[in-house]
């Protein structure tokens, strides 16, 4: 079961992360970050060069949070497919907000305590950072606090 789950994970974490899943965010610089300026519920997560670079015992340990996080993207994007909102996972190591009527802001992603997360952004308000691994009800709760109408067109609503 390990061994399947392990196969499992590499060949869909390396799936994931070479689409790049951007939708309509623009990418910026590489040395800036990827930038979002729209409404867009962000997974983030290590790249593939970052977790080829982890020791073994470290690989095992987190493949199975990585799973879990991959598969509550997923359910995430299937409840949000009708919406205007973006479903993203990437592993840049930046990201930038940029708001309607503030400045920029920058998050900056490290490897340590928390190597996944979600972001959630509305571009009139501050992003809401959620640091490790969330449930797809879970998520949801913390939606429908920081933008409750972003739930009124969700698959199954």
């Amino acid at each position: 079961m390990t061994f399947q789950r392990n196969i499992f994970f590499q060949v869909g974490f390396f799936i994931i992360v070479s689409l790049g899943i951007s939708l309509d965010c623009k990418s910026a610089n590489k040395k800036e970050g990827f930038v979002v300026n729209s409404d867009a519920i962000i997974f983030f997560t290590i790249s593939k060069n970052e977790y080829n670079n982890l020791q073994e015992n470290d690989k095992m340990e987190i493949d199975e949070a990585l799973t879990d996080h991959y598969t509550y993207f997923e359910r995430i994007k299937y409840l949000f497919s009708k919406t205007n909102v973006k479903i993203l996972l990437k592993a840049d190591r930046n990201i930038i907000f940029k708001f309607s009527k503030m400045q920029p802001v920058t998050f900056h992603r490290e490897m340590k305590p928390h190597v996944v997360g979600v972001i959630l952004f509305h571009p009139n308000k501050k992003p809401l950072i959620l640091y490790g691994i969330f449930t797809d009800s879970d998520i949801l709760d913390k939606i429908k606090e920081y933008h409750a109408e972003w739930t009124g067109k969700m698959n199954g609503q």
